[in-house]
């Protein structure tokens, strides 16, 4: 009675999966995996321009606030009309003597994200400066190391025209002796 699995016969109503189905399946899985590993590439490249951004961010911060510091230090001039803060600010930057401080007075510099890999890309962050009376307008751009022209337009709507720029942005400093200093009535 017992039937030996090489003598069983088998009928044509048991299924099983065809080859049409494996492969379909293969097909499938593929597709998923592919759409998947797209999103880990974009989730990591979102993540590189943030890290990015975020650099930008502190390196304008720390300039402008190292500039804001300066103008807090300024004294007042004799003159009640006097309006040149700003030019006398850019004159105190100009002045710094201290090798630790150098750095600020360079209007154009290359840094790294991570100094101590030499893998990271270079920036180039560049500040142009203008003293307009009290008021000292600051111009920050960073851009990939090279690449001049990436920020060249800013103030155009049409970002595509933008590679390489990471970001630009405006800052006025206003030195506190031009508050301080105004002439009694």
């Amino acid at each position: 009675m017992s039937k030996t699995i090489l003598s069983r016969k088998f009928s044509k109503t048991e299924e099983g999966l065809t080859l049409l189905e494996v492969i379909v399946s293969i097909i499938v899985t593929f597709l998923f995996l592919m759409g998947t590993l797209q999103l880990v590439v974009y989730a990591a490249l979102a993540r590189i321009q943030a890290e990015e951004q975020s650099a930008v961010t502190r390196w304008i911060r720390e300039d402008s606030d190292f500039l804001k510091y300066l103008g807090s230090e300024l004294s007042c001039n004799a003159d009640p009309n006097y309006d040149q803060y700003a030019q006398d600010l850019i004159n105190e930057l100009n002045s710094i003597n201290d090798s630790e401080l150098n750095e600020y007075k360079q209007d154009s510099r290359t840094k790294k994200l991570k100094p101590n890999n030499p893998a990271t890309r270079k920036y180039t962050f560049t500040r142009e400066k203008v003293a307009n009376d009290n008021t000292l307008e600051l111009k920050y751009s960073a851009d990939f190391q090279g690449d001049t022209t990436a920020c060249s337009n800013p103030d155009s709507n049409d970002t595509s025209t933008w590679n390489g720029c990471i970001g630009v942005t405006y800052v006025e400093v206003v030195p506190n002796a031009a508050f301080d200093c105004v002439p009694s009535s």
